[in-house]
């Protein structure tokens, strides 16, 4: 079965891949996927290369990655794209190439309904994921199965035309890439790694300003790392004492494990249906965060939701907060308590290996495709 994943990187994890891996643009174009997967830029949501255990003929394509769309054009004779646009419109002539059974795009808000259904090659099943906010008109007649690990996104996307939809979280643990990953020296007590978009993270900000806040009002008796992504610019003024370089990848993960705490901190989720705003997120949780500082066996502090129990038991595997104040005070616990955070890392780390690695999650996620197949 041939499966095709699209995937559109952030341009930091783009930028970063290359500038990690002199030369790379000049390498075949599955190398270039490679290097990508390998260094560790969302490689808990590609599926790609972890399907071929299962039998599948898989690939991975970004489209908004320009020198690798440029290489695959160059390997088939095409004419090369010169910037990003082209890059992306190159996308039809490549499903029409590969014909994949199933073509999966990471993003179902990548590109529209109506240029899928353009194309002139209907994949047998052709597969969305998303648990991101989504603003505007929404349409999802294209996709024969919508993926997300909110429950309540998966009853609207009917609503916007899904022919089908199922629950499933994609963060999933690669033990190949934490160990890989060497252990580091503690050098912060809290250690926070993320985006930060004006809207939908600004309850995030705000969080994070009003925790440095009270660190400043207090005495600085904690130290904090912000490792912030986004639009810096706009952030609150007490999130800047604490702001350390961009990490992603290994290094994001490097990061999470210097800190005796990783903190946690979920976005706004919602989305618009004929002009309503519906809040989707709910008391669920599907953080990759959650799952990678876990994975890294940190102490992870995280919002009380009722969503967390589904992965991780609270006080055992992972510690949570419902306010500022529990923040504040479970940081300063944890600080006095080194040897009690480093088992809680070890046991969130173990029930990550038992039932969320990259081999389980792939095994679920064959068995909904191939239910939709036959």
């Amino acid at each position: 079965m041939r499966f095709l994943q699209i995937c559109d990187p952030y341009e930091l994890h783009l930028q970063h891949c290359y500038r990690s891996n002199p030369g790379l643009s000049e390498l075949p174009h599955e190398s270039q996927m490679e290097a990508f997967y390998r260094g560790g830029y969302m490689s808990s949501h590609l599926f790609y290369h972890g399907l071929r255990d299962f039998g599948y003929e898989s690939y991975l394509l970004m489209p908004n990655c320009v020198s690798s769309q440029r290489k695959w054009a160059e390997e088939r004779s095409w004419d090369l794209p010169s910037n990003q646009a082209e890059s992306i419109k190159l996308l039809g002539r490549q499903v029409e190439a590969i014909k994949p059974d199933v073509l999966f795009f990471n993003n179902a808000c990548f590109v529209s309904s109506e240029v899928v259904k353009s194309w002139s090659f209907r994949p047998a099943l052709v597969v969305g994921w998303r648990a991101a906010p989504m603003w505007g008109k929404l349409d999802w007649s294209a996709f024969d199965l919508i993926l997300s690990g909110f429950s309540r996104l998966v009853e609207l996307a009917r609503e916007v035309g899904a022919k089908d939809a199922a629950v499933f979280h994609a963060p999933m643990v690669q033990d190949w890439l934490y160990d890989a990953v060497p252990d580091e020296e503690i050098v912060a007590d809290v250690v926070f790694a993320g985006s930060a978009y004006p809207g939908i993270h600004a309850s995030r900000t705000r969080f994070l300003a009003e925790l440095g806040e009270r660190n400043r009002a207090e005495g600085f008796p904690l130290k904090m790392h912000y490792h912030l992504s986004g639009s810096l610019a706009d952030l609150p003024e007490a999130v800047f004492p604490y702001l350390q370089p961009v990490k992603v990848g290994r290094e994001m993960l490097a990061a999470l494990r210097r800190g005796r705490v990783a903190l946690d901190c979920r976005a706004e989720q919602a989305l618009e249906v004929d002009g309503r705003r519906i809040d989707f997120g709910l008391e669920e949780t599907i953080n990759i965060r959650l799952f990678e500082a876990a994975g890294a066996g940190c102490c992870t502090l995280t919002q009380r939701l009722e969503g967390v129990r589904r992965f991780f038991e609270p006080g055992v595997e992972i510690e949570t907060y419902g306010s500022l104040e529990e923040c504040w005070e479970k940081l300063l616990y944890y600080k006095e308590r080194p040897d009690e955070a480093r088992a809680m890392g070890h046991a969130a780390r173990q029930r990550c290996l038992s039932e969320y690695t990259e081999e389980k999650r792939l095994k679920v996620l064959d068995g909904l495709l191939k239910s939709r197949l036959h």
